[in-house]
């Protein structure tokens, strides 16, 4: 990615979702449960061959 893509990809994907998280704080996932579900995506495309 070039600077300019890191730049608009956080005005536009992580800027409004952090903005949203700080709204309505109910929406987070405990680091925890992120891990967790990574964990599972790994282990689903791993047996899958991707």
């Amino acid at each position: 990615m070039t600077p300019a893509e890191i730049e608009r990809w956080l005005e536009d994907e992580i800027g409004p979702a952090f903005d949203a998280m700080q709204a309505d704080p109910t929406r987070a996932i405990s680091v925890d449960d992120a891990f967790d579900r990574l964990r599972a995506l790994h282990a689903a495309c791993v047996a899958a061959g991707r």
